[in-house]
C-alpha cells in the first residue's frame, strides 16, 4: 500500500514526458504553430474515448452496488444449489457449462 503514491507519480511523470515529446515533435514537424494547436490535437485524440469513460463510470457503479448488496454471493449460491439439484455429472456438466458460456 505504501507504493501507491509512487505509482501515481510514475503515471503522471510518464504522461508528462509523452506530452512534452508530442509537443516537441509537433513544433519541429511544423504541425503546431502555437499552443492552441497542441491543445486542439490533444483534445481531438480523446474525443472518441468519451463513451469509454461513461461506460467505465457506470460499470464501476454497478460493481460497487453488487459488492455492497452481496448480490454476487446470493446469486452464486442460488445457482450452485440449482445446479446440484439437476444431478448432472461428467460430460453433461461440461456440455452444460459450454452452453451457458455461449449464451452469455
Amino acid at each position: 500500500m505504501e507504493n501507491i503514491c509512487f505509482f501515481v507519480l510514475l503515471y503522471f511523470i510518464f504522461t508528462f514526458i509523452l506530452s512534452i515529446a508530442g509537443l516537441i515533435y509537433g513544433f519541429k514537424s511544423k504541425k503546431f504553430k502555437n499552443l492552441d494547436d497542441f491543445t486542439r490535437g490533444f483534445s481531438r485524440s480523446f474525443a472518441g474515448m468519451s463513451i469509454v469513460f461513461v461506460l467505465m463510470f457506470f460499470l464501476s457503479q454497478l460493481i460497487a452496488l453488487v459488492k455492497w448488496s452481496n448480490l454476487d454471493v446470493f446469486l452464486s449460491s442460488v445457482f450452485i444449489n440449482w445446479l446440484s439439484s439437476l444431478k448432472i455429472t461428467g460430460m453433461g456438466l461440461i456440455v452444460f457449462y459450454f452452453i451457458i458460456i455461449i449464451k452469455t
